[in-house]
């Protein structure tokens, strides 16, 4: 499980990049919820791709003789009061928000070079808004 993968690295790391296989796919890295351990590090998953570009530019800048140091971050974000399910927030022109009831949403992605983006990446995502019993 993630979990296991995640605990492997709690005694060196405050936080893992998890490199998927698979060079474009994204998922929900999840497990059991019963046994939730918050000394774990922090973990995010990226795409094979992804994951294979920043191997390479880590590597490229060792080679130079440049110390490499990656850093993960979290942001809160400010997103505006919503009343009313499910929620959509063009956050940009490239990134597209929507909520759904029972805390779940989709986080749509513009991939391209901004000109002309005809492809999109779609993440699932849990958000921490209202309970769905609130919009009954």
């Amino acid at each position: 499980s993630f979990q296991e993968k995640t605990a492997n690295y709690r005694n060196h790391a405050d936080a893992i990049i998890v490199i998927n296989s698979k060079p474009s796919e994204l998922f929900v890295m999840s497990g059991d919820s019963s046994q939730i351990d918050d000394s774990l590090p922090m973990s995010v998953l990226v795409s094979g791709n992804d994951g294979e570009d920043l191997i390479r530019t880590m590597t490229d800048e060792k080679l130079k003789g440049h110390d490499v140091f990656v850093t993960v971050e979290l942001k809160k974000q400010n997103n505006d009061l919503f009343t009313k399910l499910p929620y959509v927030k063009g956050t940009s022109d490239n990134n597209i928000q929507i909520l759904c009831k029972h805390n779940w949403g989709i986080n749509a992605v513009a991939q391209g070079d901004g000109a002309i983006n005809n492809s999109w990446q779609l993440y699932i995502t849990q958000h921490h808004g209202m309970q769905a019993n609130e919009f009954a």
